[in-house]
């Protein structure tokens, strides 16, 4: 399966706005559709979200600026007044000094009845003439058509004192702003450094990187997605850089009724440590719940009844017979990775310490030629620690995965964990050129990406995984997925991606799952194992 089939499985494109305005471009030039077009189909498909929002005959505020954006505006006025609503568009540039494609629907809208002032405005109130005050003071809905995703830098004072009017006016007035809202950063979904609150958002085409991420949330209100006739070989002719993480039923492996237990896939997982046996614990219950035929934990023999009887169906191997990681059992690791049941998926790292003889055995691991795909998460990572010119992060292969959180990522990169958070996009990138293999980065939000494909946006912001064992169990879910994939199909580097991206989405949804069901927290990490086969169904995607 090619990047290309890949991303359309696992969900919709999220073009940067330089992305899009290149998709707009090869569209007028490459497929001859007039901008003047697209502009008409973008205002009607507006006005069929905002039309159903209204009862008959409304009182409708449009803040229309001198781009684009104002284009939709100003033809969105003409099919509102068309529906029987009373529209005033403010404009916040002289009408003659706009574009030929707005210009023209400016005339149009003009002709057709829509009254156009400037906008004015005198202590957060607009300054109309008498005929316009009540629509002006007291509409019934806000549109914000002022800046589109053109906009970059910061705003301006004159926009900045607009959008403070639209948030006041949003007190007591829903709003609804047309592409994005006006002050948001199309790539960041970050305010510069104030935007507008829409209560909804339509955005046209497809959603922008930056409506995609959980902060930008509380700016977008409700987000609709309409696709203006761009054609869909400019949408793969010019791919985009981000896409989002809901994946199609067709990305998920498929359970044949007559399936056994090796089709499921073997998963060994290597770690524990005195004090910390619940981890590779809890990673194997997530393997379990998502569907591994056999999950085994391998770890020091002084450790392992302590690990045994924390789930019955969990298999333990155990190596040596101290209590710790030392460089001695590394044959022992090797043979357990080689020989022990065809092994599909490897994770390493959960609760397996920090010690100087845990770095050799992870070392030993990663290095294994004859090993397959490895998933290192939590202590794991740690050896993988020295910048992007890490020699054991480039010696991770293409099927491989790490999964760090923040603070993780800070110490692979050698950088603080607040700089990883205040720059998530550009330091999941630093890591794809530092690693052929995918790379989770953890958090509200979750970013995956890999060398040559786009960058994943996960949708999730849940309360219940902030929770001690999460991150182990996200381990597991992903190894069985690999291990499934790998068992019943030729396995790529791709394969591996799409495995990382379903495992982190089931991940997610047992999070939201569990959010209803403990609206004040309290979920285990157990919890989470155990809703991965709910959410599975009821997202009706194949039952692990």
């Amino acid at each position: 399966m090619n990047h290309a089939a890949t991303n359309r499985l696992l969900g919709a494109p999220l073009p940067t706005p330089e992305e899009m305005a290149s998709w707009d471009d090869a569209s007028i030039k490459e497929f001859n559709i007039p901008a003047s077009l697209l502009m008409e189909n973008a205002s009607r498909e507006a006005f069929h979200v905002i039309n159903a929002m209204l009862e008959p005959e409304r009182r409708i505020l449009l803040i229309m600026g001198g781009g684009n954006n104002g284009g939709d505006g100003a033809a969105l006025g003409r099919h509102l007044l068309d529906a029987g609503h009373h529209v005033l568009v403010c404009h916040a540039r002289p009408l003659d000094s706009t574009d030929s494609t707005l210009g023209g629907h400016i005339t149009m809208a003009r002709k057709n009845g829509v009254p156009f002032i400037p906008l004015a405005l005198s202590d957060n109130r607009l300054i109309t003439p008498p005929e316009y005050r009540r629509i002006a003071h007291s509409p019934h809905l806000l549109v914000d058509a002022l800046l589109g995703t053109g906009f970059s830098g910061c705003l301006r004072e004159a926009e900045l004192a607009m959008i403070r009017f639209m948030n006041h006016m949003r007190e007591s007035v829903p709003v609804v702003s047309l592409d994005i809202p006006s002050g948001l950063d199309g790539l960041t979904g970050i305010p510069r450094p104030e935007a507008v609150r829409a209560n909804h958002t339509v955005t046209f085409e497809a959603a922008k990187a930056g409506l995609a991420f959980p902060h930008a949330r509380e700016y977008t209100g409700s987000v609709h997605v309409r696709r203006i006739g761009i054609p869909t070989a400019v949408h793969t002719m010019r791919p985009a850089s981000f896409y989002s993480l809901d994946p199609r039923p067709a990305a998920w492996p498929e359970n044949k009724p007559d399936m056994h237990k090796g089709q499921g896939g073997r998963v060994v997982i290597f770690g524990g440590s005195r004090g910390l046996t619940g981890a590779p614990a809890l990673a194997a219950l997530g393997a379990l719940r998502s569907g591994a035929g056999l999950v085994t934990v391998a770890c020091p023999g002084g450790i392992e009844p302590q690990i045994r009887p924390a789930f019955p169906e969990i298999m333990t191997e155990p190596l040596g017979t101290g209590e710790k990681w030392n460089i001695g059992l590394v044959p022992a690791c090797i043979k357990a990775v080689t020989e022990l049941g065809h092994a599909a998926a490897l994770v390493v790292g959960p609760g397996i310490g920090r010690s100087a003889e845990t770095r050799d055995v992870i070392e030993s691991i990663i290095k294994e030629k004859n090993r397959p795909p490895l998933i290192l998460d939590a202590d794991g990572l740690y050896p993988l620690g020295g910048g992007k010119g890490s020699p054991l992060l480039r010696a991770l292969r293409g099927d491989d995965c790490i999964t760090p959180h923040p603070g993780e990522a800070a110490h692979i990169l050698e950088t603080s964990a607040g700089d990883i958070q205040a720059a998530r996009v550009a330091s999941i990138r630093t890591l794809t050129r530092a690693t052929r293999a995918t790379v989770v980065l953890k958090g509200a939000g979750t970013l995956i990406a890999r060398q040559g494909a786009p960058i994943f946006i996960a949708p999730f912001t849940s309360p219940s995984l902030a929770v001690g064992g999460s991150g182990d169990v996200l381990s597991g879910i992903v190894a069985a997925l690999l291990a499934k994939v790998r068992v019943n199909y030729p396995a790529t580097p791709e394969d591996a991606l799409r495995a990382v991206c379903l495992g982190v989405f089931m991940h997610g949804k047992a999070g939201e799952y569990l959010d209803a069901r403990f609206p004040f927290r309290g979920a285990l990490a157990r919890d989470i194992a155990e809703a991965v086969p709910h959410v599975a169904r009821n997202s009706g995607k194949q039952d692990y």
